[in-house]
């Protein structure tokens, strides 16, 4: 059988590439507000960030590289990706950042959120773990738990400092829109502030060259040319002409190329073809 990939995983979602193509601003963003945070974890009120764009407009996977970036700049400071659409209750969101901070929280159920919440804080003062929080598709917790349970992660903490210990969470929001902000107390939305990366959704060209870096990456060589990735790029990236759901969306562009690079493995060819990227 012809091979088509050398790395299949680069067109999948969960891949974070070495470069983000025209996401460089949106990532200096964050790494600059962070920045206080991640040199002395602890000593100041963390930061609080909305990443605020259209769905597959690179949200996600520039939060997940700034993760990246965290690990490699701080020995303390340690970055946690949590999907809300996975973990809609306040109590799974608590039980998922336990797990990637290594917090053993007891298998039993009948606990609380309250008392997970506890258990939570205690086990990270005596660790004395650092964290910056990214809460993905944060939409899905305030509409199936209610804006309360945001409103408890964005003061994830705080009543400890005021007992003398120090600020241990930083916060990022992921959300297609602000409509879950104007649904929390004003308390809450002073607490959260006004801190918003936007991201634009990508236009024809941006998406032909995140397609090009991916393919160059996945495929082996002469399984593409740049005809396939201009014909997906013409129906993926932002025009003046369309603004449907799946135009702008890079996501969208590279599960084409994934699933027309398939066919062509399937059918037996040694590249990707037009009519690959055209069957449904």
């Amino acid at each position: 059988m012809p091979r088509i990939f050398k790395n299949e995983a680069a067109l999948t979602p969960e891949y974070i590439p070495g470069k983000l193509p025209h996401r460089e601003e949106q990532l200096k963003q964050l790494e600059t507000y962070f920045s206080g945070f991640l040199e002395s974890p602890g000593s100041m009120y963390p930061p609080k960030v909305m990443l605020i764009g259209r769905p597959g407009s690179g949200k996600t996977v520039t939060s997940r590289k700034f993760g990246n970036y965290v690990v490699k700049s701080s020995e303390r400071v340690r970055y946690v990706h949590v999907s809300c659409f996975l973990n809609r209750t306040l109590s799974s969101v608590l039980k998922d950042i336990a797990v990637q901070l290594n917090i053993a929280i007891p298998k039993r159920g009948g606990y609380s959120t309250e008392e997970l919440l506890k258990m939570l804080l205690d086990m990270v003062r005596e660790k004395d773990v650092y964290a910056i929080v990214a809460l993905d598709d944060v939409f899905h917790l305030v509409n199936n738990s209610g804006p309360h349970a945001l409103g408890t992660l964005i003061r994830l903490g705080e009543e400890y400092v005021s007992r003398g210990d120090k600020y241990r969470f930083g916060l990022i929001l992921i959300s297609q829109d602000l409509t879950f902000k104007d649904q929390l107390d004003r308390s809450s939305q002073s607490a959260l502030g006004n801190t918003v990366i936007k991201f634009e959704p990508y236009t024809r060209d941006q998406i032909f060259e995140i397609l090009l870096a991916r393919a160059q990456e996945a495929l082996v060589d002469g399984a593409y040319d740049e005809e396939i990735l201009e014909m997906i790029a013409d129906v993926s990236g932002i025009n003046e002409s369309s603004m449907d759901d799946h135009r702008g969306d890079a996501r969208y562009a590279i599960d084409i190329l994934w699933r027309a690079s398939k066919l062509a493995e399937m059918k037996g060819t040694d590249r990707v073809l037009p009519e690959h990227v055209r069957e449904p």
